[in-house]
């Protein structure tokens, strides 16, 4: 495969997964300024779609998706009372360690699955030069974890 890609724009296909999650947003009790500056975010993912050179086309959209997901936390944590966990990885213990505002805690084995599934990939990319992402299939499966872990977090705990 290419690096530069077919010479034209990509039409994501990752358009229904992303509504997903501004939905998921949309419908949480994080304040209106922030579930724009998420939502944009996530929107970010489509907009790489037109990034020619494809391993920084799936580099961008982990970027965006992660940051994303990262500020969602985050912020939905902070609405609830919580400290700031500052990253990702913190963010998944706090919910597993903490009470939420529906009475719950996250499970050891889904803040692991999560850390293995979201965390530890995004790191690898993130923190290791020459680390890109293989394919799109590998896009999709992080954005269907982050949809699994939002609505985890945000519905029920």
């Amino acid at each position: 495969m290419s690096p530069l890609g077919s010479g034209r724009p990509q039409v994501s296909s990752h358009r229904k997964r992303i509504d997903a999650l501004k939905a998921l947003i949309a419908a949480s009790t994080i304040q209106a300024a922030d579930k724009s500056t998420i939502s944009a975010e996530f929107e970010e993912v489509q907009s790489c779609a037109r990034v020619r050179n494809t391993p920084r086309r799936w580099l961008l959209q982990v970027l965006h998706s992660t940051r994303a997901l990262d500020t969602a936390l985050a912020v939905y944590i902070l609405t609830h009372g919580g400290r700031d966990p500052r990253i990702l990885g913190q963010a998944l213990i706090y919910v597993r360690d903490n009470t939420g505002p529906n009475g719950n805690n996250l499970p050891e084995s889904w803040r692991s699955t999560y850390q293995t599934n979201i965390v530890n990939g995004r790191n690898r990319y993130m923190h290791q030069a020459g680390h890109f992402p293989g394919n799109s299939t590998e896009i999709a499966t992080l954005l269907k974890w982050m949809e699994r872990c939002l609505t985890h977090v945000l519905t029920r705990w």
